[in-house]
């Protein structure tokens, strides 16, 4: 043996046998000035939250604090910059997970290497935007995964391991930038934290995600504004798995492929969207549920390996293919799920036995009013609509494959599929399953940026795509249209499920060009996708804040002017800037297409009887082209009076009265809801 770190048994945790490692004191203050910087920001309705660990800017832009106000996420959003790669830096660092899960066997690809997107990285892990703890529950510390260690290097990291704490961190990392990369793409541009955890002076200032591989000892994964932190914990298996005993082995959600997707695709969202978690109708919190689901399934399809595997077995039929379909298998297998996974995208016909009879004419399928308004439960009727498209899209482009491997009959014959066959059915399986995420991802940027329904982000869908492939000759945007209607999901706001109607329009009133805003006035850090100071940034904010605020225009952006007699009796707060990201996309045709995304939200202090108040949000997500033009505002209205505010006010008082809480008189989200939000439905 000799002085590796690879070797060094001493540093193995062996969860369940009580051998712990306790650090010393010192090693303990270490561990906690990790974290000593932390800053949390305000609850999503308190808009007006200023984040302390951001230097203020001395260049008031004009209107400023008069019109509008611009939000702290500015600034964050240049202090989340990726590592820029030199010349004689490798592209890839490659490191071995568990490509779904610890029970998958080795002949299926149990094993897999992520290739992550080079950066130099302290102990930890620690990169640009995510740093990995080794503090677990109480004062437990583990010993920190050294990625840049020679031998760590050339065996491509850290052995798979369940006992290996040095493994799980470096699991945690991998996946979750490797996810972080997969929203840089689709959307052309870094993705900014909503929380302030900010270290680090000048160009060196980074704001970092913060990955806790054993955070908890109960079964749930989950993520913390607040804390600006992911937690995953780990629980003694109540049944059986392949790979633990019943009572004795621990389940550790940092090892699952699909919970570390599904928590990264949360803080995700929640940092493309500053009021997605303000729970004001039964369908926003179950957006951010099925968002993370689809994320994750749809990443399995990145593993080759696993695919390959999974065709075989099923010959080509993706809905028996469980492994693909399923969302955390061991860890549902754990809780005691009578060996099944924690959810599926596929329907199932234990999803129907509470439905009424003659409720619906299509039983097999689970519909949007039979879902109730549990997150989880709602959440499946929209992410099966998406995953149920791209298995319409998968059938129609493998059909003809299907014909020639068949002699026209299309029916296979018994036995193994032939390799020929079946390397062409992976390669198109994987093909389609990146189109669907980017656009999954994509359509964010069309998505309102309040109070976010389910056909919100059908209508984001289709535009999304259209956007970038204008001639759907494939049939993407009917798939998926199709699939929605069929479980009784509706465009928001439309009058026909058509995709002319569906696709969000440019404003319905003459808007001057926002010069300012036009490609050819902005500063870039030698990439549009890429912020040049705070300063910029701030420029561009208020270029769009001073057009929205005005009141010939307000009423387009969703907003209640500050100009206008309305905002002075109707207990409006001033519009927010909340984001101004400019993007560079590539399409499946290789077309690059450029523009600006904004984000801008108002909030209304509506006040009930008894004395009580509430927080009521609108405004709009504006898409800026290249020249200042602006293209489309996907708008929510604040002085909505007749709908969205009834329906907040619904839910609230009813069937989300639990995701509530009273401050004095004023009603706000409950502090622990990103918890409640978490992976497993406790």
């Amino acid at each position: 043996m000799d002085d590796s770190e690879l070797l060094d048994k001493d540093r193995t945790l062996k969860f369940g046998k009580a051998r712990k490692t306790r650090k010393k004191k010192s090693l303990k203050s270490a561990a906690a000035s990790q974290v000593a910087e932390t800053v949390a920001i305000k609850a999503p309705d308190e808009s007006n939250a200023k984040v302390s660990n951001i230097e203020p800017s001395a260049d008031h832009q004009p209107g400023e604090s008069r019109l509008y106000v611009i939000s702290p996420r500015i600034a964050l959003a240049w202090c989340t910059r990726l590592h820029e790669r030199t010349p004689d830096e490798p592209l890839y660092r490659r490191l071995r997970v568990y490509s779904i899960n610890p029970g998958l066997t080795a002949s299926d690809s149990g094993i897999a290497i992520c290739k992550v997107p080079f950066e130099p990285l302290t102990t930890g892990p620690s990169g640009s935007v995510m740093e990995v703890s080794n503090r677990g529950v109480g004062d437990d510390t583990w010993s920190l995964a050294d990625l840049e260690h020679p031998h760590v290097v050339m065996q491509d990291g850290y052995t798979p391991s369940l006992s290996d704490p040095r493994f799980h961190q470096q699991m945690v990392y991998a996946v979750a930038m490797e996810t972080y990369d997969k929203f840089r793409v689709a959307l052309g541009r870094n993705v900014a934290w909503a929380f302030a955890r900010c270290r680090g002076d000048g160009d060196e200032r980074r704001n970092r995600l913060l990955l806790r591989p054993h955070g908890a000892e109960e079964p749930n994964a989950w993520y913390d504004r607040a804390a600006g932190e992911i937690v995953f914990g780990y629980f003694k298996a109540r049944e059986s798995t392949p790979v633990v005993k019943k009572g004795v082995g621990n389940v550790f959600t940092s090892v699952s492929h699909d919970v570390i997707v599904h928590e990264t695709s949360h803080a995700l969202l929640d940092g493309l969207r500053a009021h997605f978690m303000l729970p004001s109708h039964p369908d926003v919190i179950a957006f951010h549920e099925a968002f993370a689901d689809l994320v994750a399934v749809f990443q399995h399809f990145t593993v080759e390996g696993v695919v390959q595997s999974a065709i075989g077995k099923c010959r080509g039929r993706l809905q028996d293919a469980d492994v693909l379909v399923n969302i955390a298998e061991e860890f549902g297998r754990g809780l005691d799920k009578k060996n099944k996974a924690l959810r599926t995208l596929i329907d199932l016909p234990e999803d129907f036995t509470n439905r009424a009879p003659g409720t619906d004419s299509s039983p097999s399928i689970l519909c949007y009013d039979d879902a109730g308004t549990e997150a989880h439960s709602l959440g499946r009727v929209l992410a099966r609509a998406v995953f149920n498209a791209f298995l319409v899209v998968y059938e129609r482009r493998t059909r003809r494959y299907l014909k020639l491997a068949t002699a026209g009959s299309g029916e296979l014959p018994p036995g193994d599929l032939g390799s020929g066959l079946q390397d062409i059915l992976v390669s198109e399986v994987r093909s389609i399953a990146n189109q669907f995420l980017c656009i999954c991802i994509r359509a964010i940027d069309y998505c309102p940026p309040v109070d976010v329904r389910f056909g919100d982000y059908l209508r984001a869908l289709i535009t999304a795509d259209f956007d970038v492939v204008p001639d759907d000759n494939l049939g993407y945007r009917e798939a998926i249209i199709k699939a929605f209607g069929q479980r009784g999901i509706f465009g928001e706001g439309t009058s026909a499920m058509t995709e002319d109607e569906l696709v969000w329009h440019s404003p319905d009133i003459t808007l001057p060009v926002l010069e300012k805003l036009s490609f050819s006035s902005m500063e870039f850090d030698g990439d549009p996708a890429k912020p040049v100071s705070v300063a910029e940034m701030r420029r561009q904010a208020g270029a769009l804040g001073f057009l929205v605020s005005q009141s010939k225009y307000a009423r387009e952006f969703g907003l209640v002017s500050p100009e206008s007699s309305a905002f002075k009796s109707g207990g409006y707060a001033l519009p927010i800037i909340e984001s101004v990201r400019s993007a560079r996309r590539v399409g499946v045709n290789k077309e690059v297409t450029f523009d600006t995304v904004a984000e801008v939200v108002q909030v209304r202090h509506v006040s009930l009887p008894g004395g009580r108040s509430f927080s009521f949000f609108g405004g709009a997500t504006v898409i800026v082209g290249p020249r200042g033009n602006i293209r489309y505002i996907i708008r929510k209205r604040v002085d909505d009076t007749e709908h969205r505010m009834q329906e907040q006010l619904d839910f609230m008082q009813k069937a989300g009265s639990s995701l509530w809480n009273q401050a004095g008189t004023h009603m706000i989200p409950r502090q622990d809801l990103a918890k409640m939000m978490c992976t497993h439905n406790v």
